[in-house]
């Protein structure tokens, strides 16, 4: 059977079965990756994304970390590129090649500094191969992460890093992951609502920039949860709410909005800054 299957790959003549082509791709995709695994290194859709949109840049980036990796250079300036290049290098040379990162000088100056570290590796396979084995059908494209809430730093100074957000958020490790808007922006997308709502009454209690955040839900759940934040701090729209209802109104599960007379307060837990839908 191998020695058919072999046959039918060197007589272009005769047609190759399915079992043939599984077999190809199976080689194609060992060779691809130096491996038999076809998870040696996966890379997240917005990486492959913007490799697909930037190939030149992504081609240029990829020669000079290999020319720092085969040097050893403590020190690497890469050159001045805008805030977009500038994300797309801090995630895939700090999760994917181990160097650290960091951004300086001003606009329109502002350039990435890459520090050699003794955990620098070369991935395998190489963003621009792993999109060239997507393109060709032979590794599935990543999908989509959905995320239920997600945290913005939007005051983060020049020297923060990918590595300085997963130390404060250490606790909630496998929990989310860090993407960057630009040199002082960055998310952090959780997988759980609860982790994320966690995460944003922890930092609001350190000092500093890091308590400078805003929490977004991305439920579309219009449970109880959702109908609070429709109708919380709108004292205004609350009272004509209230207005509408009948003079004897029936039980309802409507939940009772606090008016400016009330003696009852919001609680803690649901702060209206806390979160902000989209």
């Amino acid at each position: 059977m191998q020695f058919e299957i072999r046959k039918c790959y060197e007589n272009k003549e005769k047609e190759c079965t399915a079992e043939c082509e599984s077999l190809q791709r199976a080689k194609n995709i060992q060779e691809a990756l130096g491996s038999g695994h076809a998870e040696d290194e996966t890379y997240s859709e917005s990486l492959v994304g913007y490799g697909k949109a930037n190939p030149d840049f992504l081609s240029k980036l990829e020669k000079k970390l290999d020319e720092i990796l085969t040097k050893k250079t403590k020190v690497n300036f890469l050159p001045q590129m805008k805030a977009e290049h500038r994300a797309f290098c801090h995630e895939l040379i700090a999760d994917h090649y181990n160097l650290e990162t960091l951004s300086l000088d001003q606009e329109p100056y502002r350039s990435v500094l890459v520090y050699m570290t003794e955990n620098a590796k070369k991935p395998k396979p190489l963003l621009s191969h792993f999109i060239n084995l997507v393109k060709q059908g032979i590794v599935k494209e990543p999908d989509k992460a959905e995320y239920m809430a997600s945290l913005l730093f939007y005051q983060l100074s020049a020297a923060v890093v990918t590595d300085d957000l997963l130390d404060i958020l250490q606790k909630y490790q496998k929990e989310f992951i860090i993407e960057w808007v630009n040199d002082h922006s960055a998310y952090a997308h959780f997988y759980s609502y609860n982790q994320c709502n966690e995460a944003y009454k922890m930092l609001q209690r350190i000092p500093g920039q890091y308590s400078v955040v805003k929490m977004i839900n991305h439920t579309k759940t219009e449970g109880t949860e959702g109908f609070k934040k429709k109708f919380r701090n709108t004292k205004k729209k609350a009272m004509e709410f209230t207005d509408e209802l009948p003079d004897k109104p029936q039980e309802s599960s409507v939940p009772i909005i606090p008016t400016e007379n009330s003696n009852e307060q919001p609680s803690q837990s649901t702060n209206p800054e806390a979160i902000s839908s989209q």
